[in-house]
């Protein structure tokens, strides 16, 4: 259990990293700066890496614990009372942390699509047509959404 707790604070502390450069990203696109945005983007590939890495792991720890496909809460109502003091800060944080990817991710897609339909390169409403989970593209316009398997 120590090791999966520890995991999951090295993993968090990841993802505040994430939000963090996802923030700094948002402004670099804000900022009209075009090597602040290259730089940013650059290190964009490192951290998917990473995220994956990460998200194999923690399931893997979870299966070894048998608590394979199950979410946090679905985790943390199967705990001890007194083991599950030890994770609710880091559950508390790992939700923050992801949603404020999520935030800032969204800002960021929003303002580049706005840019791009004023210089008149994409139509409006025209969809992303993203890379899912799987590596395969999406033509529906919904793109996949970041952090939605259950974690």
């Amino acid at each position: 259990m120590e090791m999966f707790r520890a995991f999951l604070e090295e993993y968090v502390e990841f993802l505040e990293e994430v939000a963090a450069a996802e923030g700094e990203k948002h402004a670099a696109l804000l900022s009209y700066d075009s090597k602040r945005v290259e730089k940013i983007s650059s290190n964009q590939q490192a951290i998917n890496m990473r995220l994956a890495q990460m998200e194999k792991k923690r399931e893997t720890e979870q299966e070894r614990l048998g608590w394979g496909g199950l979410t946090f809460r679905e985790i943390f109502e199967q705990m001890d009372a007194a083991v599950q003091n030890q994770f609710v800060e880091i559950f508390e944080r790992f939700a923050r942390a992801v949603s404020d990817i999520k935030y800032f991710n969204k800002k960021s897609i929003i303002f580049a699509q706005d840019g791009l339909q004023a210089l008149g390169v994409v139509e409006e409403n025209s969809g992303s047509a993203a890379y899912g989970a799987d590596g395969k593209r999406t033509n529906d316009g919904t793109g996949p959404v970041l952090f939605e398997t259950k974690i």
